[in-house]
């Protein structure tokens, strides 16, 4: 089907599934009591490290509330953020998700800063999030802040084309006790305990635990795939009043689990020929079991000049094991800004930051890492300055910054940006920004050999020769020149919208280029260089239309054009087709809608346009949620997703793997609170 008649199914599909009553209710909770002016105070953090409105934010932000994350349906983080403009989440399989904004996803989606209260969730050995593995339950989420385009100037390396930042709620929020209960198809079953309460007079805390067990996704024959998988997770957050002017807050958690690997079969120096593989194979690893855990600790003090100062510091902790590759890694961080006024006029904030992260790794005769120390260590020193400036008072402001590295890999790293936000009247903003950002190395892209096919020798030793992919000592970092502008304006009472369009020029694209054989045993070597440019162009509307006291509807487009220059001397011939991974289109509606005071429906349409020359179809996804306060302390909820097909790809194969499609799913849920 294509894209026009899709958006007009999308539309007629939103106005059947949601009908209103000729009554409202009178007492809703949460976010529907709020009106559309209340909503768009809420207050966010990201774009500037101070508390901010999000509609006075000059950067394209989109806010996931709490009540958003309970009324999607939603069984886990990549599900939440689909309902985001401008971001694309296709899920690969059953425990893999390709996740990017503007572009350029991917399993290890590497222009995407993810963080948890302040707390980097990116992966430094292979780059991106490992989703499974790094999560929060989402029951303990206040909201998501997600910022399309640049962040490095706060934020730091990676955080190239956008940032997620879940923020967790402050323990005073969650007094008591809440259980939850869910079981279905695909997610076979996933239970969530948390209490809170009360220390002595100036601390709360909270402890919880959570535990998943997912099914697998489907082959095309519908028969169901071996990549199922179980998490645990048990943690604990406090938050302390130590006087009138400081605060420290302190939560950690530990995981443990295993993921079945849904490879078909791994190439082999000593294994079976295989004429589809081009070469020896092996039975794939069946499992890989996960583990780790972190603790964080940030101190708050309030000068009686009203300058601010935070201290951070964090340790992070994640282990896999599986057949072909074993790793620890270790990350502390350590953080501290300090924010203040100069005069009436200007807001100024700055930072020092040192982080250091740690890998261990014992890999194996397809996956090794050089040199052939099974230790690599990586140094990150930071800085960073911030300065807003009011050029009208109340009206026109200009912010200038920049963010100062030095890393272990490309020694010293700036990233600028400059950025104005301009309020012509009430209720309307625009805004425009220019920034530079950076997507340093990851380990392995310095480091990690990894075997691609191995055929027999029928000549001389050694009795097997190989291709295989290889670290670049010399690769560098990707470089981000990104212009944009955005106006968000409250178009009546009841509607509000926000406009973004954006040109991103990519310098040093990452490349595989042929190159002479590293070893004997090596006939075919594939580097990773920088022989490549790209540009991406795009527009992002969003827009809330609150019909009646009980009924609103959310939506957003997004368009996406993307292009991959090779340089003229490269020698590779699959990199360019990373543009054809990202969709030109991606349209959302979602419906809230309360029948009666107790009971409501919640309904969500995505369409995301073709991938991969097509390969990938495009589809429609319609999710359905109806939620009845049975008494006031429980609440049940059916939910069904996916609803529109009995399943459907939302990404390409990987190598040694058939394609996976994701099932329609339907689960129950309950919860009671005590």
């Amino acid at each position: 089907m294509n894209f026009t008649k899709k958006l007009y199914c999308l539309m007629a599909s939103a106005a059947i599934v949601t009908i209103p009553s000729q009554s409202g209710a009178e007492d809703i909770d949460s976010m529907m009591d709020m009106s559309l002016s209340e909503l768009m105070e809420v207050r966010v953090t990201s774009v500037s490290k101070k508390a901010e409105k999000a509609t006075d934010a000059a950067a394209a932000i989109f806010v996931v509330t709490a009540e958003d994350i309970k009324r999607s349906g939603a069984t886990n983080i990549p599900e939440v953020l689909r309902m985001a403009p401008g971001v694309q989440v296709s899920r690969i399989n059953s425990h893999a998700w390709a996740i990017s904004a503007r572009g350029m996803a991917s399993n290890f989606s590497n222009k995407l800063l993810v963080l948890v209260d302040g707390r980097s969730i990116y992966n430094p050995l292979f780059s991106g999030v490992l989703w499974e593995e790094q999560s929060v339950p989402l029951e303990e989420i206040e909201r998501i802040e997600v910022i399309r385009g640049p962040g490095a100037t706060l934020w730091g390396a990676n955080a190239v084309n956008g940032i997620i930042n879940i923020i967790t709620k402050h323990t005073a929020e969650t007094e008591g006790g809440v259980a939850v209960a869910t079981a279905g198809t695909f997610l076979n079953q996933k239970e969530y305990l948390r209490y809170g309460g009360e220390l002595g007079e100036s601390t709360n805390y909270r402890a919880w635990s959570e535990y998943y067990d997912h099914g697998g996704s489907k082959n095309v024959t519908e028969s169901e795939k071996d990549d199922d998988w179980k998490m645990a997770r048990v943690g604990f957050r406090t938050d302390s009043e130590l006087s009138e002017y400081s605060s420290l807050t302190t939560h950690g958690q530990v995981f443990w689990g295993e993921r079945n690997e849904p490879f078909d079969y791994m190439p082999s120096l000593t294994g079976t020929p295989s004429a589809a593989a081009g070469g020896l194979v092996t039975p794939a690893p069946d499992q890989h079991d996960i583990s780790g855990g972190s603790i964080l600790s940030k101190y708050s003090y309030t000068f009686e000049n009203e300058s601010e100062l935070e201290l951070q510091a964090y340790y992070d902790f994640s282990s896999r094991k599986f057949d072909i590759l074993k790793y620890n890694i270790h990350t502390l961080d350590l953080d501290a800004q300090h924010a203040f006024e100069i005069g009436e006029s200007q807001e100024f904030i700055w930072g020092l930051g040192y982080r250091v992260v740690r890998a261990d790794m014992e890999g194996s005769t397809i996956v090794r890492f050089s040199p052939d120390e099974e230790q690599e260590t990586v140094h990150l020193f930071s800085g960073f300055l911030q300065d807003k400036i009011e050029l009208v008072e109340d009206e026109l402001f200009l912010t200038l910054g920049s963010k100062f590295e030095y890393n272990s890999y490309t020694d010293f790293e700036v990233q600028p940006n400059a950025r104005f936000a301009w309020y012509p009247a009430e209720n309307q903003t625009v805004w425009g920004a220019v920034s530079r950002a950076v997507r340093t190395p990851s380990i392995s892209e310095r480091t990690l050999t990894q075997v691609l096919t191995a055929v027999p020798n029928p000549f001389a030793p050694p009795p097997t020769v190989y291709t295989a992919v290889i670290g670049n000592d010399d690769f560098e970092s990707e470089e981000l020149i990104a212009y944009e502008l955005g106006y968000r304006f409250k178009a009546h009472d009841n509607v509000s919208v926000d406009l973004t369009a954006f040109h991103n020029d990519y310098d040093n694209f990452r490349t595989l280029e042929l190159g002479a054989p590293a070893a004997t045993d090596i006939p075919l070597a594939i580097y990773v260089d920088n022989k490549a440019s790209a540009q991406a162009s795009g527009v992002e509307v969003a827009s809330t239309w609150q019909i009646q006291d009980n009924w609103s509807l959310t939506g957003s487009y997004s368009y996406l054009n993307l292009d991959i220059v090779m340089d003229s001397d490269s020698l590779d011939s699959v990199s360019e087709a990373q543009e054809e991974d990202s969709p030109k289109h991606m349209l959302n509606m979602r419906s809230h809608y309360e029948i009666t005071n107790d009971l409501h429906l919640d309904n969500s349409l995505y369409y995301v346009d073709s991938l991969q020359g097509g390969s990938v179809e495009d589809y429609l996804r319609f999710d359905a949620q109806v939620s009845w306060q049975a008494m006031d302390d429980v609440e049940l909820k059916l939910v069904g997703q996916n609803l529109l097909d009995n399943q459907h790809q939302e990404f390409g194969g990987a190598r040694y793997n058939s394609v996976s499609e994701i099932p329609r799913a339907v689960y129950g849920q309950i919860t009671v609170r005590f």
